[in-house]
Protein backbone atom coordinates (compact mmCIF):
# COMPACT_ATOMS: atom_id res chain seq x y z
CA UNK A 1 0.00 0.00 0.00
CA UNK A 2 2.29 2.58 -1.32
CA UNK A 3 -0.40 5.62 -1.14
CA UNK A 4 -1.87 4.31 1.77
CA UNK A 5 0.01 4.59 6.02
CA UNK A 6 -0.84 1.18 7.10
CA UNK A 7 1.84 1.22 9.91
CA UNK A 8 5.02 2.52 11.54
CA UNK A 9 5.38 5.99 12.79
CA UNK A 10 3.34 7.51 9.50
CA UNK A 11 0.26 5.65 10.67
CA UNK A 12 0.50 7.39 14.50
CA UNK A 13 1.22 10.86 12.54
CA UNK A 14 -2.08 10.09 10.49
CA UNK A 15 -4.29 9.04 13.33
CA UNK A 16 -3.09 11.68 15.61
CA UNK A 17 -4.44 13.84 13.04
CA UNK A 18 -8.22 12.84 13.78
CA UNK A 19 -8.20 15.06 16.64
CA UNK A 20 -7.66 17.81 14.18
CA UNK A 21 -10.38 16.84 11.59
CA UNK A 22 -12.37 13.93 10.67
CA UNK A 23 -10.48 10.88 8.77
CA UNK A 24 -10.75 8.53 6.22
CA UNK A 25 -9.95 5.07 6.85
CA UNK A 26 -10.54 1.41 6.04
CA UNK A 27 -10.03 -1.58 8.54
CA UNK A 28 -9.65 -5.53 6.88
CA UNK A 29 -10.12 -7.70 10.25
CA UNK A 30 -8.50 -11.01 10.37
CA UNK A 31 -8.77 -14.16 13.14
CA UNK A 32 -5.02 -13.77 13.23
CA UNK A 33 -4.03 -9.68 14.64
CA UNK A 34 -0.78 -9.88 12.70
CA UNK A 35 -3.10 -10.26 9.36
CA UNK A 36 -5.45 -7.21 9.89
CA UNK A 37 -4.94 -3.58 8.50
CA UNK A 38 -5.76 -0.20 9.60
CA UNK A 39 -5.12 2.22 6.77
CA UNK A 40 -5.80 5.80 6.75
CA UNK A 41 -4.82 8.75 4.05
CA UNK A 42 -4.85 12.51 4.05
CA UNK A 43 -7.56 13.18 0.73
CA UNK A 44 -8.29 9.66 -0.42
CA UNK A 45 -12.20 8.19 -0.33
CA UNK A 46 -13.07 6.06 2.19
CA UNK A 47 -14.24 3.39 -0.36
CA UNK A 48 -10.61 4.49 -2.50
CA UNK A 49 -9.17 3.45 0.66
CA UNK A 50 -10.94 0.52 1.18
CA UNK A 51 -10.37 -1.36 -2.22
CA UNK A 52 -6.39 -0.97 -1.39
CA UNK A 53 -6.50 -2.39 1.94
CA UNK A 54 -8.28 -5.47 0.88
CA UNK A 55 -5.91 -6.25 -1.89
CA UNK A 56 -3.11 -5.61 0.19
CA UNK A 57 -4.21 -7.31 3.31
CA UNK A 58 -5.79 -10.42 1.22
CA UNK A 59 -8.63 -10.43 3.82
CA UNK A 60 -11.85 -10.63 1.90
CA UNK A 61 -13.74 -8.47 4.32
CA UNK A 62 -13.34 -4.70 4.73
CA UNK A 63 -15.27 -1.86 6.94
CA UNK A 64 -14.38 1.89 5.75
CA UNK A 65 -15.65 5.29 6.88
CA UNK A 66 -14.07 7.67 8.94
CA UNK A 67 -12.43 8.60 12.26
CA UNK A 68 -11.98 11.34 15.14
CA UNK A 69 -9.77 11.13 17.96
CA UNK A 70 -10.55 12.89 21.18
CA UNK A 71 -8.42 12.18 24.23
CA UNK A 72 -8.02 8.14 24.44
CA UNK A 73 -10.97 7.54 22.54
CA UNK A 74 -11.29 6.73 18.41
CA UNK A 75 -14.92 7.53 17.26
CA UNK A 76 -15.29 5.34 13.88
CA UNK A 77 -18.53 6.44 11.55
CA UNK A 78 -18.77 3.27 8.92
CA UNK A 79 -20.21 3.89 5.62
CA UNK A 80 -19.56 -0.08 5.18
CA UNK A 81 -20.61 -1.81 8.60
CA UNK A 82 -19.01 -5.48 9.95
CA UNK A 83 -19.46 -6.45 13.18
CA UNK A 84 -17.93 -7.20 16.06
CA UNK A 85 -14.56 -5.07 15.19
CA UNK A 86 -14.13 -2.79 18.40
CA UNK A 87 -11.93 -5.20 20.74
CA UNK A 88 -10.26 -6.44 17.09
CA UNK A 89 -9.32 -3.03 16.07
CA UNK A 90 -7.96 -1.75 19.55
CA UNK A 91 -5.91 -4.78 19.78
CA UNK A 92 -4.51 -4.07 16.40
CA UNK A 93 -3.65 -0.47 17.06
CA UNK A 94 -1.98 -1.43 19.97
CA UNK A 95 0.36 -3.12 17.89
CA UNK A 96 0.92 -0.17 16.11
CA UNK A 97 2.23 1.58 19.87
CA UNK A 98 -1.79 3.51 19.61
CA UNK A 99 -3.11 3.15 23.22
CA UNK A 100 -6.82 3.75 22.74
CA UNK A 101 -10.36 3.19 23.70
CA UNK A 102 -12.99 2.30 20.34
CA UNK A 103 -16.50 3.63 19.69
CA UNK A 104 -18.19 2.60 16.67
CA UNK A 105 -21.14 4.50 14.94
CA UNK A 106 -23.40 4.02 12.04
CA UNK A 107 -23.78 6.63 9.51
CA UNK A 108 -26.38 7.57 11.00
CA UNK A 109 -24.40 8.21 14.59
CA UNK A 110 -26.19 5.38 16.40
CA UNK A 111 -23.56 3.71 18.40
CA UNK A 112 -23.18 0.06 17.38
CA UNK A 113 -20.57 -1.05 19.75
CA UNK A 114 -17.74 -0.39 22.11
CA UNK A 115 -14.53 -1.05 23.75
CA UNK A 116 -13.40 1.13 26.44
CA UNK A 117 -11.83 0.24 29.63
CA UNK A 118 -10.04 2.94 31.92
CA UNK A 119 -6.46 2.94 30.30
CA UNK A 120 -4.71 4.85 33.45
CA UNK A 121 -1.53 6.20 32.76
CA UNK A 122 -0.85 4.27 29.10
CA UNK A 123 0.84 6.38 26.59
CA UNK A 124 -2.24 7.76 24.12
CA UNK A 125 -1.51 9.27 20.60
CA UNK A 126 1.15 12.04 21.77
CA UNK A 127 1.25 15.54 20.30
CA UNK A 128 4.08 16.67 21.16
CA UNK A 129 5.33 16.51 17.27
CA UNK A 130 2.28 16.90 15.99
CA UNK A 131 2.30 20.63 14.43
CA UNK A 132 5.33 20.13 13.45
CA UNK A 133 4.37 16.63 11.51
CA UNK A 134 1.58 18.72 9.26
CA UNK A 135 1.42 22.23 10.05
CA UNK A 136 3.75 22.92 6.98
CA UNK A 137 1.51 20.76 4.54
CA UNK A 138 -0.99 21.84 2.32
CA UNK A 139 -4.89 20.71 3.56
CA UNK A 140 -6.64 22.32 0.06
CA UNK A 141 -7.17 18.98 -1.01
CA UNK A 142 -7.00 16.89 1.90
CA UNK A 143 -10.24 14.23 2.36
CA UNK A 144 -11.96 17.21 4.96
CA UNK A 145 -9.13 19.73 5.72
CA UNK A 146 -9.96 21.79 8.67
CA UNK A 147 -12.07 24.97 7.74
CA UNK A 148 -10.05 28.66 7.11
CA UNK A 149 -11.11 31.77 8.99
CA UNK A 150 -12.84 32.81 5.42
CA UNK A 151 -14.41 29.18 4.99
CA UNK A 152 -18.37 29.31 6.15
CA UNK A 153 -18.92 26.56 8.81
CA UNK A 154 -20.90 23.56 8.10
CA UNK A 155 -22.25 22.96 11.44
CA UNK A 156 -24.87 25.28 12.70
CA UNK A 157 -25.73 25.41 16.04
CA UNK A 158 -29.52 26.88 17.05
CA UNK A 159 -31.46 26.50 20.37
CA UNK A 160 -35.17 24.88 20.90
CA UNK A 161 -36.16 22.72 18.18
CA UNK A 162 -34.01 24.37 15.63
CA UNK A 163 -30.69 22.70 16.69
CA UNK A 164 -28.67 20.64 14.06
CA UNK A 165 -27.63 17.38 15.80
CA UNK A 166 -25.33 14.77 15.19
CA UNK A 167 -27.97 13.04 13.60
CA UNK A 168 -29.18 15.75 11.41
CA UNK A 169 -25.05 15.92 10.08
CA UNK A 170 -23.52 12.81 9.22
CA UNK A 171 -20.09 12.75 9.16
CA UNK A 172 -18.71 12.59 6.04
CA UNK A 173 -20.79 10.22 4.62
CA UNK A 174 -19.36 9.53 0.80
CA UNK A 175 -22.45 10.16 -1.55
CA UNK A 176 -22.44 10.42 -4.97
CA UNK A 177 -21.47 14.49 -5.69
CA UNK A 178 -23.89 16.88 -5.06
CA UNK A 179 -25.27 19.06 -7.59
CA UNK A 180 -24.79 22.36 -7.27
CA UNK A 181 -28.21 23.27 -9.23
CA UNK A 182 -30.06 21.13 -7.57
CA UNK A 183 -28.63 22.36 -4.27
CA UNK A 184 -29.93 25.84 -4.95
CA UNK A 185 -33.28 24.36 -6.13
CA UNK A 186 -33.56 23.23 -2.58
CA UNK A 187 -32.13 26.60 -0.81
CA UNK A 188 -35.10 28.69 -3.46
CA UNK A 189 -37.85 26.50 -1.98
CA UNK A 190 -37.39 26.79 1.64
CA UNK A 191 -36.60 30.59 2.25
CA UNK A 192 -40.04 31.95 1.26
CA UNK A 193 -40.84 29.27 3.85
CA UNK A 194 -38.72 30.73 6.66
CA UNK A 195 -40.81 34.21 6.88
CA UNK A 196 -43.73 32.07 8.52
CA UNK A 197 -41.45 30.80 11.51
CA UNK A 198 -41.46 33.16 14.68
CA UNK A 199 -37.64 33.65 15.77
CA UNK A 200 -35.27 33.31 16.96
CA UNK A 201 -36.02 30.35 14.86
CA UNK A 202 -36.45 32.15 11.45
CA UNK A 203 -33.05 34.10 12.08
CA UNK A 204 -31.19 31.13 12.69
CA UNK A 205 -31.94 28.96 10.09
CA UNK A 206 -31.93 31.96 7.42
CA UNK A 207 -27.89 32.07 8.87
CA UNK A 208 -27.53 28.70 8.05
CA UNK A 209 -28.80 28.62 4.87
CA UNK A 210 -26.92 31.51 4.33
CA UNK A 211 -23.61 29.28 5.77
CA UNK A 212 -24.74 26.54 2.46
CA UNK A 213 -25.17 29.07 -0.13
CA UNK A 214 -21.26 29.85 1.06
CA UNK A 215 -19.98 26.41 1.11
CA UNK A 216 -21.68 25.74 -2.58
CA UNK A 217 -19.88 29.19 -4.04
CA UNK A 218 -16.83 27.66 -2.58
CA UNK A 219 -17.21 24.31 -4.55
CA UNK A 220 -18.01 22.36 -1.36
CA UNK A 221 -21.07 20.22 -2.22
CA UNK A 222 -20.63 17.52 -0.52
CA UNK A 223 -20.37 19.49 2.49
CA UNK A 224 -23.33 22.09 1.65
CA UNK A 225 -25.94 18.42 1.03
CA UNK A 226 -24.96 17.36 4.53
CA UNK A 227 -25.76 21.11 5.77
CA UNK A 228 -28.80 21.93 3.36
CA UNK A 229 -30.53 18.41 4.69
CA UNK A 230 -29.87 19.49 8.30
CA UNK A 231 -31.39 22.83 7.87
CA UNK A 232 -34.10 21.15 6.09
CA UNK A 233 -35.17 18.75 9.43
CA UNK A 234 -34.57 21.70 11.81
CA UNK A 235 -37.23 23.48 9.41
CA UNK A 236 -39.32 20.42 9.69
CA UNK A 237 -39.49 20.41 13.42
CA UNK A 238 -40.54 24.02 13.86
CA UNK A 239 -42.45 24.83 10.60
CA UNK A 240 -46.13 24.11 10.48
CA UNK A 241 -47.73 21.41 8.40
CA UNK A 242 -49.18 23.06 4.88
CA UNK A 243 -52.61 22.48 3.91
CA UNK A 244 -53.71 19.57 2.52
CA UNK A 245 -55.38 21.92 -0.35
CA UNK A 246 -52.81 24.17 -0.19
CA UNK A 247 -52.54 25.41 -4.27
CA UNK A 248 -48.93 26.27 -4.41
CA UNK A 249 -48.05 22.67 -2.75
CA UNK A 250 -49.89 20.74 -5.12
CA UNK A 251 -48.10 22.75 -7.89
CA UNK A 252 -44.75 22.28 -6.69
CA UNK A 253 -45.40 18.44 -6.18
CA UNK A 254 -46.79 18.36 -9.23
CA UNK A 255 -43.36 19.87 -10.31
CA UNK A 256 -41.25 17.77 -8.24
CA UNK A 257 -42.74 14.77 -10.29
CA UNK A 258 -42.25 15.61 -13.66
CA UNK A 259 -38.42 17.02 -12.54
CA UNK A 260 -38.73 12.97 -11.35
CA UNK A 261 -39.96 11.89 -14.76
CA UNK A 262 -37.41 14.10 -16.71
CA UNK A 263 -34.64 13.02 -14.80
CA UNK A 264 -35.26 9.41 -15.20
CA UNK A 265 -35.84 9.55 -19.39
CA UNK A 266 -32.72 11.17 -19.77
CA UNK A 267 -31.22 13.25 -22.96
CA UNK A 268 -32.95 14.25 -25.24
CA UNK A 269 -36.06 15.38 -23.04
CA UNK A 270 -33.48 16.72 -20.31
CA UNK A 271 -31.99 19.13 -22.24
CA UNK A 272 -35.35 20.08 -24.30
CA UNK A 273 -37.92 20.46 -21.18
CA UNK A 274 -36.02 21.50 -18.58
CA UNK A 275 -35.54 24.97 -19.01
CA UNK A 276 -39.70 25.23 -19.23
CA UNK A 277 -39.35 22.97 -15.71
CA UNK A 278 -36.88 26.01 -14.75
CA UNK A 279 -39.45 28.26 -15.88
CA UNK A 280 -42.85 26.74 -14.03
CA UNK A 281 -40.35 26.68 -10.49
CA UNK A 282 -39.92 30.70 -11.08
CA UNK A 283 -43.77 30.97 -11.42
CA UNK A 284 -44.53 29.48 -8.60
CA UNK A 285 -42.14 31.50 -6.77
CA UNK A 286 -43.67 34.54 -7.83
CA UNK A 287 -46.75 33.22 -6.86
CA UNK A 288 -48.68 33.45 -10.56
CA UNK A 289 -50.21 29.71 -10.21
CA UNK A 290 -52.21 29.85 -12.54
CA UNK A 291 -49.61 30.84 -14.92
CA UNK A 292 -47.47 27.96 -13.69
CA UNK A 293 -50.22 25.89 -13.81
CA UNK A 294 -51.15 26.49 -17.41
CA UNK A 295 -47.40 26.19 -18.96
CA UNK A 296 -47.43 22.63 -16.83
CA UNK A 297 -50.58 21.46 -19.19
CA UNK A 298 -48.73 22.81 -22.20
CA UNK A 299 -45.79 20.49 -21.17
CA UNK A 300 -46.94 17.64 -20.03
CA UNK A 301 -47.92 15.98 -23.55
CA UNK A 302 -43.77 16.89 -24.75
CA UNK A 303 -43.21 14.68 -21.32
CA UNK A 304 -46.06 11.93 -22.12
CA UNK A 305 -44.12 11.67 -25.24
CA UNK A 306 -40.62 11.50 -24.05
CA UNK A 307 -41.62 8.66 -21.64
CA UNK A 308 -43.41 6.88 -24.18
CA UNK A 309 -40.58 6.88 -26.30
CA UNK A 310 -38.85 5.67 -23.45
CA UNK A 311 -40.14 3.20 -22.34
CA UNK A 312 -41.07 2.19 -25.92
CA UNK A 313 -37.02 1.57 -26.10
CA UNK A 314 -36.74 -0.10 -23.18
CA UNK A 315 -39.36 -2.70 -23.89
CA UNK A 316 -37.56 -3.38 -26.91
CA UNK A 317 -34.10 -4.10 -25.65
CA UNK A 318 -35.40 -7.04 -23.24
CA UNK A 319 -36.07 -10.54 -24.83
CA UNK A 320 -39.77 -11.70 -23.99
CA UNK A 321 -40.63 -13.98 -21.48
CA UNK A 322 -40.93 -16.75 -24.10
CA UNK A 323 -37.56 -15.86 -25.66
CA UNK A 324 -35.74 -15.72 -22.61
CA UNK A 325 -37.51 -18.42 -20.68
CA UNK A 326 -36.04 -20.86 -23.86
CA UNK A 327 -32.75 -19.02 -24.09
CA UNK A 328 -31.81 -19.54 -20.08
CA UNK A 329 -33.11 -23.63 -20.88
CA UNK A 330 -31.02 -23.84 -23.82
CA UNK A 331 -28.04 -22.25 -22.20
CA UNK A 332 -28.68 -24.57 -19.04
CA UNK A 333 -29.02 -28.01 -21.18
CA UNK A 334 -26.16 -26.92 -23.14
CA UNK A 335 -23.87 -25.85 -20.56
CA UNK A 336 -21.71 -28.42 -18.95
CA UNK A 337 -20.68 -28.12 -15.32
CA UNK A 338 -18.43 -25.79 -14.29
CA UNK A 339 -14.64 -27.21 -12.97
CA UNK A 340 -13.96 -25.59 -9.68
CA UNK A 341 -11.28 -23.62 -11.81
CA UNK A 342 -13.74 -22.03 -14.03
CA UNK A 343 -16.56 -21.67 -10.61
CA UNK A 344 -13.52 -19.68 -8.88
CA UNK A 345 -13.46 -17.40 -11.64
CA UNK A 346 -17.39 -16.87 -11.93
CA UNK A 347 -17.44 -16.42 -8.38
CA UNK A 348 -14.38 -13.72 -8.73
CA UNK A 349 -16.52 -11.94 -12.04
CA UNK A 350 -19.52 -12.09 -9.73
CA UNK A 351 -17.67 -10.37 -6.89
CA UNK A 352 -16.16 -8.00 -9.36
CA UNK A 353 -20.15 -6.99 -10.61
CA UNK A 354 -21.37 -6.86 -6.95
CA UNK A 355 -18.58 -4.32 -5.90
CA UNK A 356 -19.94 -2.45 -8.90
CA UNK A 357 -23.34 -2.26 -7.73
CA UNK A 358 -22.72 -1.40 -4.80
CA UNK A 359 -20.41 1.52 -4.99
CA UNK A 360 -23.73 2.87 -6.89
CA UNK A 361 -26.28 1.46 -4.54
CA UNK A 362 -24.38 2.40 -1.32
CA UNK A 363 -24.38 6.21 -1.46
CA UNK A 364 -28.39 6.34 -2.07
CA UNK A 365 -29.20 3.88 0.51
CA UNK A 366 -27.21 6.23 2.92
CA UNK A 367 -28.78 9.72 1.62
CA UNK A 368 -32.31 8.02 1.76
CA UNK A 369 -31.89 6.82 5.29
CA UNK A 370 -30.43 10.15 6.54
CA UNK A 371 -33.04 11.96 4.64
CA UNK A 372 -35.57 9.92 6.94
CA UNK A 373 -37.27 9.26 3.69
CA UNK A 374 -39.29 5.45 3.15
CA UNK A 375 -39.36 2.41 5.17
CA UNK A 376 -35.76 3.34 6.76
CA UNK A 377 -35.78 -0.45 8.60
CA UNK A 378 -36.96 -2.47 5.49
CA UNK A 379 -33.91 -0.26 3.28
CA UNK A 380 -30.87 -1.12 5.99
CA UNK A 381 -31.82 -4.37 6.16
CA UNK A 382 -32.10 -5.50 2.63
CA UNK A 383 -28.94 -3.61 2.19
CA UNK A 384 -27.25 -5.23 5.36
CA UNK A 385 -28.63 -8.29 3.60
CA UNK A 386 -27.12 -8.11 0.56
CA UNK A 387 -23.94 -6.74 1.86
CA UNK A 388 -23.64 -9.96 3.92
CA UNK A 389 -24.43 -12.23 1.38
CA UNK A 390 -21.46 -10.94 -0.53
CA UNK A 391 -19.34 -10.94 2.02
CA UNK A 392 -19.86 -15.05 2.53
CA UNK A 393 -19.21 -15.32 -1.39
CA UNK A 394 -22.81 -15.49 -2.18
CA UNK A 395 -21.92 -12.28 -4.23
CA UNK A 396 -24.57 -13.63 -7.26
CA UNK A 397 -27.35 -13.99 -4.30
CA UNK A 398 -26.73 -10.25 -3.68
CA UNK A 399 -27.18 -9.12 -6.81
CA UNK A 400 -30.03 -10.90 -7.51
CA UNK A 401 -31.56 -8.78 -4.64
CA UNK A 402 -30.43 -5.61 -6.17
CA UNK A 403 -33.77 -4.65 -8.01
CA UNK A 404 -35.87 -4.70 -5.05
CA UNK A 405 -33.52 -2.46 -3.50
CA UNK A 406 -33.59 -0.34 -6.40
CA UNK A 407 -37.72 -0.16 -6.11
CA UNK A 408 -37.41 0.60 -2.81
CA UNK A 409 -34.95 3.33 -2.91
CA UNK A 410 -37.05 4.69 -5.99
CA UNK A 411 -40.12 4.56 -3.80
CA UNK A 412 -38.79 6.27 -1.06
CA UNK A 413 -37.57 8.85 -2.81
CA UNK A 414 -40.56 9.56 -4.56
CA UNK A 415 -42.16 10.54 -0.90
CA UNK A 416 -39.63 13.50 -1.03
CA UNK A 417 -40.83 17.03 -0.47
CA UNK A 418 -41.07 18.93 -3.53
CA UNK A 419 -38.49 20.91 -4.41
CA UNK A 420 -38.70 24.25 -6.85
CA UNK A 421 -35.81 24.40 -8.69
CA UNK A 422 -34.83 28.15 -9.18
CA UNK A 423 -35.51 30.56 -12.17
CA UNK A 424 -33.07 30.46 -14.53
CA UNK A 425 -32.06 33.53 -17.03
CA UNK A 426 -32.99 32.95 -20.66
CA UNK A 427 -29.07 33.71 -20.64
CA UNK A 428 -28.13 30.46 -19.29
CA UNK A 429 -28.93 27.88 -22.05
CA UNK A 430 -25.20 27.75 -23.25
CA UNK A 431 -23.99 26.86 -19.37
CA UNK A 432 -26.55 24.25 -19.17
CA UNK A 433 -25.33 22.94 -22.43
CA UNK A 434 -22.20 23.29 -21.81
CA UNK A 435 -22.69 21.24 -18.23
CA UNK A 436 -24.49 18.60 -19.90
CA UNK A 437 -21.98 18.10 -22.49
CA UNK A 438 -18.86 17.70 -20.11
CA UNK A 439 -20.81 15.23 -17.72
CA UNK A 440 -21.24 13.16 -20.84
CA UNK A 441 -17.49 13.72 -21.98
CA UNK A 442 -16.40 12.53 -18.37
CA UNK A 443 -18.77 9.09 -18.34
CA UNK A 444 -17.29 8.63 -21.24
CA UNK A 445 -13.85 9.29 -20.54
CA UNK A 446 -14.35 6.48 -18.06
CA UNK A 447 -15.69 3.97 -20.17
CA UNK A 448 -12.84 4.88 -22.78
CA UNK A 449 -10.62 4.14 -19.95
CA UNK A 450 -12.72 1.12 -18.89
CA UNK A 451 -12.13 -0.57 -22.41
CA UNK A 452 -8.05 0.20 -22.41
CA UNK A 453 -7.66 -1.80 -19.30
CA UNK A 454 -9.87 -4.80 -20.77
CA UNK A 455 -7.87 -4.96 -23.76
CA UNK A 456 -4.67 -4.47 -21.34
CA UNK A 457 -5.75 -7.32 -19.47
CA UNK A 458 -6.34 -9.69 -22.44
CA UNK A 459 -3.02 -9.01 -23.51
CA UNK A 460 -1.20 -10.13 -20.46
CA UNK A 461 -3.37 -12.35 -19.58
CA UNK A 462 -1.34 -16.03 -19.50
CA UNK A 463 1.78 -13.88 -19.76
CA UNK A 464 4.65 -15.38 -17.05
CA UNK A 465 5.11 -13.29 -15.24
CA UNK A 466 2.58 -10.05 -16.00
CA UNK A 467 0.17 -11.09 -12.94
CA UNK A 468 1.64 -7.57 -11.33
CA UNK A 469 1.14 -5.81 -14.36
CA UNK A 470 -2.03 -6.50 -14.90
CA UNK A 471 -3.25 -5.90 -11.10
CA UNK A 472 -2.08 -2.28 -11.71
CA UNK A 473 -4.26 -1.59 -14.57
CA UNK A 474 -6.79 -0.17 -12.35
CA UNK A 475 -4.28 2.89 -12.06
CA UNK A 476 -5.16 3.92 -15.70
CA UNK A 477 -8.03 5.55 -13.77
CA UNK A 478 -6.11 7.56 -11.99
CA UNK A 479 -5.18 9.55 -14.95
CA UNK A 480 -8.65 10.99 -15.22
CA UNK A 481 -9.07 11.92 -11.62
CA UNK A 482 -7.70 15.33 -12.39
CA UNK A 483 -10.52 16.04 -14.70
CA UNK A 484 -12.64 16.42 -11.52
CA UNK A 485 -16.18 17.47 -11.08
CA UNK A 486 -15.02 21.19 -10.39
CA UNK A 487 -16.07 22.36 -14.08
CA UNK A 488 -19.69 21.06 -13.64
CA UNK A 489 -20.19 22.85 -10.12
CA UNK A 490 -18.79 26.10 -12.22
CA UNK A 491 -21.51 25.94 -14.36
CA UNK A 492 -24.23 24.99 -11.97
CA UNK A 493 -22.96 28.77 -10.52
CA UNK A 494 -23.34 30.42 -13.77
CA UNK A 495 -26.45 28.68 -14.45
CA UNK A 496 -28.39 31.07 -11.48
CA UNK A 497 -26.06 34.09 -11.69
CA UNK A 498 -27.41 36.93 -13.65
CA UNK A 499 -25.58 39.14 -15.84
CA UNK A 500 -23.26 41.52 -14.21
CA UNK A 501 -20.09 41.17 -11.99
CA UNK A 502 -20.42 38.25 -10.22
CA UNK A 503 -20.92 36.02 -13.59
CA UNK A 504 -17.80 37.24 -14.92
CA UNK A 505 -16.33 36.39 -11.73
CA UNK A 506 -17.90 33.11 -12.16
CA UNK A 507 -16.58 33.06 -15.32
CA UNK A 508 -13.00 33.86 -14.88
CA UNK A 509 -13.09 30.75 -12.51
CA UNK A 510 -14.20 28.48 -15.35
CA UNK A 511 -11.43 29.27 -17.47
CA UNK A 512 -9.31 28.70 -14.51
CA UNK A 513 -10.24 25.39 -14.24
CA UNK A 514 -10.44 24.73 -18.00
CA UNK A 515 -6.74 25.77 -18.37
CA UNK A 516 -5.65 23.06 -15.25
CA UNK A 517 -7.99 20.00 -17.39
CA UNK A 518 -5.65 21.56 -20.63
CA UNK A 519 -2.40 21.40 -18.68
CA UNK A 520 -3.40 17.52 -18.01
CA UNK A 521 -4.04 16.69 -21.34
CA UNK A 522 -0.85 17.69 -22.77
CA UNK A 523 0.84 15.01 -20.24
CA UNK A 524 2.70 12.42 -21.58
CA UNK A 525 -0.04 9.95 -20.99
CA UNK A 526 -2.91 11.74 -22.91
CA UNK A 527 -0.75 12.94 -25.90
CA UNK A 528 0.00 9.29 -26.23
CA UNK A 529 -3.18 7.59 -25.08
CA UNK A 530 -5.42 7.99 -27.96
CA UNK A 531 -3.31 5.82 -30.91
CA UNK A 532 -0.10 5.07 -29.42
CA UNK A 533 -0.91 3.14 -25.96
CA UNK A 534 -0.10 0.06 -27.94
CA UNK A 535 -2.98 -2.07 -26.41
CA UNK A 536 -6.47 -0.32 -27.96
CA UNK A 537 -7.61 2.34 -30.11
CA UNK A 538 -9.53 4.71 -27.71
CA UNK A 539 -10.67 8.06 -27.77
CA UNK A 540 -10.11 9.96 -24.89
CA UNK A 541 -8.05 13.12 -25.15
CA UNK A 542 -9.78 14.74 -28.40
CA UNK A 543 -13.43 14.36 -26.79
CA UNK A 544 -12.01 16.15 -23.90
CA UNK A 545 -10.02 18.92 -26.00
CA UNK A 546 -13.30 19.52 -28.39
CA UNK A 547 -15.73 19.72 -25.35
CA UNK A 548 -13.13 22.00 -23.39
CA UNK A 549 -13.53 23.93 -26.66
CA UNK A 550 -17.15 24.32 -26.62
CA UNK A 551 -17.14 25.19 -23.12
CA UNK A 552 -14.69 28.33 -23.67
CA UNK A 553 -16.60 29.38 -26.47
CA UNK A 554 -19.69 29.43 -24.07
CA UNK A 555 -17.59 31.58 -21.50
CA UNK A 556 -16.66 34.28 -23.86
Amino acid sequence: MADYEATGEALQKLVRLGKKQSMPFAFCPSKGDDESLFATHRKRAPDIIAKAARKASGQTKVCFGTFTVSGKLMTLTLIQELPAIAKKLKKHLRRERLSLNIKILDASGNELEADIEDLGDEPDTDDSDFDDDFDDDDDSDDYDASQSEDEPSERVVASDDTSLSEEDTPDDAETEPADASALLARIAALEPKLSDLPEPARGKLQQALASVTALIDAGSLPRAAASLDAVEQAFARVAPAPPADDPALQLAQRLTQMQADLQAIGEPALGKLSGALATIAGQIKAGDLNLASATMDKIAPALNTFKAAAARKAAEAQPTPEADTEAKAEAKAEAPPLTPEEQAAEDDKMAGRWESVAAKLEPVVLSTINAGLGDIEAIRAKFAAMQALAANGQAKEALAQSGDLSRMLREAQAQNAAQAAPEYPADALPFLKSRSAWLKTRDQLRAEIGRLQAAMNAALAGVEGMELAISETGKLFDYIESLDIRLIGALDSLVVEPDGPGREKLKDSARSIIADYSAELDSPFFVDVDANNGFASVKVRGPAITVLKQVSAALA
